[in-house]
């Protein structure tokens, strides 16, 4: 991705990063501060490059995913979702965002799996636990609700979801 008038894969401000010496990766951050910024086109541009580099693959798939499910295209996200996983099939953001597109298509057997893949990779997440809650208290599992919040709370005390969703199930 091209940033405003500076040499490609820079913004105003920063330095090229194959210059930097951070590679991929480095291009992984720089479009994840763009996208966070709202500026996806460039964002988009830094995730594709950085998508034909294997240390920075899955990252990069996820990512180009994020600004795809941003601009409403649902199908194409799914697909740079699974090319994220083909790239690393334990990216555990990866396996979160299919599992967002599977609940929202009423799948939630299949959203709470994707979700428990990514919770065996990484256990204590607390946005991976707050989202499986969330579906087991959809599907009535409500003392698997609690037991998830409860571990997204071991991991994070202060972590607001998890407190609000804590507080709800509690209250019902």
């Amino acid at each position: 991705m091209a940033g405003a008038g500076e040499s490609r894969g820079t913004i105003p401000g920063t330095a090229p990063e194959k210059e930097a010496g951070r590679g991929g990766p480095g291009l992984c951050d720089l479009a994840e501060a763009l996208l966070e910024e709202g500026r996806s086109s460039e964002a988009e541009a830094i995730f594709v490059e950085a998508a034909g580099m294997p240390e920075s693959a899955s990252r990069a798939w996820n990512g180009l995913g994020a600004c795809r499910y941003r601009e409403g295209l649902t199908e194409e996200a799914r697909a740079c979702f699974e090319m994220a996983l083909r790239a690393d099939p334990l990216n555990p953001d990866a396996l979160a965002n299919l599992a967002t597109i599977s609940r929202e298509r009423g799948r939630l057997e299949e959203a709470k799996s994707l979700l428990r893949k990514g919770l065996a990779v990484s256990p204590g997440d607390p946005d991976l636990l707050c989202e499986y809650a969330s579906i087991c208290a959809e599907e009535g599992e409500q003392e698997e609700a609690e037991r998830a919040l409860r571990a997204a709370l071991e991991s994070d005390p202060s972590h607001p979801r998890a407190l609000l969703m804590l507080s709800a199930t509690l209250l019902s």
